[in-house]
């Protein structure tokens, strides 16, 4: 068995670089064996790699089972696979009992860094997930070095007296930044490194999978970090007496009389979910929405246009249908299975009585709204649209219901036009977040604008 230096300026495909070394060894297998399939088991740092390759998975297996396995397996002496996943995952179901392997005696750290090498090779890996495995081998193979290497010069510093600070140094030969080696290795940027090291496992799992694109990932964190910031900025600051967010199901919410009497709202304004399970919601609500509206009060509500008939049917019968309106989106949305690109979403508009109450007239598509973030609620919208219902359907003064109150967008957008608002959110986490930015966006001297009716 031969084996090599790896260079600190190592390219994806020849592992060749300048003469500044990582002082990793990696090896060149030599022993080639027939080994039983069902005796070999993976290294734990091989079964997060993708096995991806150019044709699918099921020409793969058909190639296997006609020509058999034509480049081997390496295995860890031992029976530890490093590399040809996928190779062995198609011998097993191909009913190969045997598969061809390159044997190799190599320390745990050595089998670490021949795993990550040997993803060098494979042209498919995008820039993201060169990046991940660039951070894992940081992580696993120079770090350790590094961390050595420190522990080394603060030992002689102590011994001898103060000489030189303790810095990494990858072989004992210079001063080494391992994130830098391991992106110049993985060949990408060292910033990408840098932003995989600040997601969790988790993330930097779905990026290697293909699943998250790298800046996605990174935004999922910033808006992670920015609901736990506003969740507890709602801890800290005393309550607001404009609005109230209850924590609860809104259903056995709204049948408190003492909170909701009888003809005490004047707008109920909500985003429902909008998936097929989600569609009792609507028939839910109106038990009690048609009881607390006032005569000429209204409600309107977002909707998923595949179950538009099944909403319809559940409010008409207990409210009276007035129009639709639409918002115009900056970008059309491809609505699986109906072969359609949506380039809007609707509003459905209902009142208690034979017409709502005397309001300016409403422009029924809504343009030029600014396109919610996501950042509080995966289905956060906007509260521009929000502004533009409540404005024209109620008075200063009146009370805005959100039985689905999301992170918040209703309630901020008729606190910030001087009505009452009142809202429901089930969830605790959402319940948190919302709170804490209805008071962030709502932050201003206290208006009197009457009391409960």
């Amino acid at each position: 068995m031969v084996m090599k230096k790896v260079k600190k300026d190592v390219g994806p495909s020849d592992l060749k670089g300048s003469e500044a070394e990582v002082g990793i060894k990696v090896c060149q297998p030599g022993v080639l064996k027939g080994l039983p399939v069902d005796g070999l088991r993976l290294h734990p740092a091989i079964s997060d790699i993708p096995t991806v390759y150019g044709v699918s998975w099921k020409d793969f297996l058909a190639d296997v089972k006609e020509r058999g396995i034509q480049e081997p397996i390496v295995v860890q002496k031992g029976g530890i696979l490093l590399d040809g996943q996928l190779r062995l995952k198609a011998a097993k179901e191909g009913g190969f009992k045997t598969i061809p392997a390159r044997i190799v005696d190599l320390n745990p750290e050595e089998q670490v860094h021949y795993i990550f090498t040997s993803a060098l090779g494979r042209r498919h890996l995008t820039d993201d997930q060169r990046a991940v495995l660039a951070h894992w081998y940081r992580e696993s193979v120079l770090s350790p070095e590094a961390k050595k290497d420190r522990s080394t010069k603060a030992n002689m510093a102590k011994k001898y007296g103060k000489g030189s600070s303790p810095t990494p140094t990858l072989g004992n030969k210079q001063k080494v930044d391992t994130r830098t080696v391991a992106a110049r290795m993985f060949g990408i940027s060292r910033k990408k490194v840098e932003k995989v090291s600040e997601l969790p496992r988790e993330l930097q799992l779905e990026v290697l999978k293909g699943n998250l694109k790298l800046h996605e990932a990174v935004k999922k964190i910033a808006a992670q970090k920015k609901r736990q910031e506003i969740a507890k900025f709602g801890k800290e600051v005393p309550a607001d007496k404009r609005w109230d967010l209850f924590c609860e199901d809104s259903i056995t919410g709204m049948a408190d009389k003492k909170r909701f009497p009888d003809n005490s709202v004047d707008l109920v304004f909500s985003d429902p979910p909008y998936n097929k399970e989600a569609i009792p919601c609507y028939s839910k609500m109106m038990q009690e929405i048609p009881r607390i509206l006032k005569p000429g009060g209204s409600l309107v509500v977002y909707y998923g246009a595949y179950y538009l008939p099944e909403v319809l049917n559940s409010i008409r019968p207990k409210l009276t249908w007035w129009w639709q309106l639409a918002i115009k989106l900056d970008a059309s949305e491809t609505i699986k299975g109906k072969s359609v690109f949506q380039g809007w979403k609707g509003l459905l508009w209902f009142c208690k009585g034979g017409m709502p109450k005397k309001h300016p007239a409403i422009n029924d598509i809504i343009v030029g709204s600014k396109r919610p973030e996501k950042l509080y609620h995966v289905w956060e919208q906007s509260v521009d649209d929000a502004k533009h219902v409540i404005e024209k359907l109620t008075d200063v003064g009146d009370m805005v219901l959100d039985p689905f109150a999301g992170s918040g967008t209703s309630l901020i957008a008729a606190v910030q036009l001087h009505r009452r608002a009142k809202g429901f959110e089930i969830d605790p986490k959402h319940y948190a977040v919302a709170h804490g930015r209805i008071l962030k966006e709502t932050q201003e001297p206290v208006v009197e604008i009457g009391t409960a009716a």
